[in-house]
């Protein structure tokens, strides 16, 4: 085992996130709201894996083509959304997620199923192995970012997909080390 400085030197770790205060906010904004749709630390942090990739946690971001918010939807979504919940707010945008997990039927509409419906229902609350695991579901059901082969149009990978399950096991660290240890009783943050 290579050593360093008479201690073992380990290879492959990986870095911890480096959130910036709105950043940490919107993670504790969207855990509370996953936490309390029944999803585990694995299933919110490949949401937030994918966000991260998206948007830096950035509800308000947009990109030249005109996709928005955490998840960067589509001009399309963005309507259909917007018809469903009233607008594209950051709450409105995290409700879509939820219902989206549920498979509910305001987002599986004949009116509105076409945009928002893909894949409903199938991303699972519990039960993922990994974040990794939990971050790449995300991102070929919900996020869809595939690459196309130019001769035979079939996906062959996914745009920016290691740094997605990177994102997605680093924010699965710091929801266990960070907000998991955290409870709030009455106004006071508490650790456990």
């Amino acid at each position: 085992m290579p050593y360093e400085a008479g201690l073992p030197k380990y290879k492959g770790g990986r870095r911890g996130m480096n959130l910036n205060d709105r950043q940490k906010a919107m993670v504790d904004h969207i855990y509370n709201i996953l936490t309390d749709a029944g999803l585990d630390h694995y299933a919110i942090a490949g949401i937030l894996g994918n966000a991260m990739q998206e948007s830096s946690l950035n509800p308000d971001s947009v990109n030249p083509s005109g996709y928005r918010g955490l998840f960067q939807n589509s001009k399309d979504i963005q309507r259909a959304m917007g018809a469903v919940y009233g607008d594209h707010s950051v709450n409105s945008q995290i409700n879509y997620v939820v219902d989206w997990i549920n498979g509910n039927k305001n987002i599986r509409s004949k009116k509105h199923g076409p945009v928002l419906g893909t894949y409903s229902g199938k991303y699972r609350k519990t039960g993922y192995a990994s974040a990794e695991e939990a971050g790449r579901d995300f991102m070929r059901m919900y996020e869809r970012p595939v690459i196309l082969d130019p001769k035979t149009k079939k996906v062959i990978g996914y745009q920016d997909e290691d740094r997605r399950l990177t994102y997605s096991a680093q924010m699965f660290d710091y929801l266990n080390n960070t907000i998991s240890c955290r409870k709030y009783i009455g106004n006071k943050l508490c650790c456990l």
